[in-house]
């Protein structure tokens, strides 16, 4: 799942602002960290939805990031 999500993410780098495009690079650093250490495998619904709160977290810290002034 992880690079699954980075896929995605990395198909909308060539369309994004150079800010957007880092902070959608830290974003699938830290997904694919993350995933990696929290979920061997994502099948069952609970694990989708813990996913999912992970990532909404990795983006509310993502958005935090005072240099990219977003």
């Amino acid at each position: 799942m992880a690079d699954n999500l980075v896929d995605e993410i990395n198909c909308y780098m060539p369309r994004a602002t150079p800010a957007e495009q880092q902070l959608l690079f830290q974003l699938a650093c830290e997904v694919h960290e993350v995933f990696g250490e929290s979920f061997e495998r994502v099948d069952e619904l609970s694990y989708r939805l813990q996913a999912v709160d992970l990532v909404n977290d990795l983006l509310s810290k993502a958005r935090e990031l005072p240099q990219l002034g977003l």
